[in-house]
């Protein structure tokens, strides 16, 4: 899960040096946006809707 977590991150953010301990909304270039990114990413993934909320709140993998 961690691993699909990091990976959607770093695919929403164009970039692979995201670490697992980073605080997503703090990494250059996260926004709501790519929040929303991460959520649709992360959904088609597990084949469930999650609230964007959750990448919100929850910002380390």
């Amino acid at each position: 899960m961690q691993a699909a977590i990091l990976e959607c991150q770093e695919q929403a953010l164009g970039h692979a040096d995201v670490g697992d301990d980073d605080a997503f909304l703090l990494i250059h270039g996260a926004n709501y946006l790519t929040a929303f990114q991460v959520t649709v990413a992360l959904s088609g993934r597990l084949g469930t809707r999650l609230p964007v909320r959750l990448v919100m709140r929850y910002t380390t993998a």
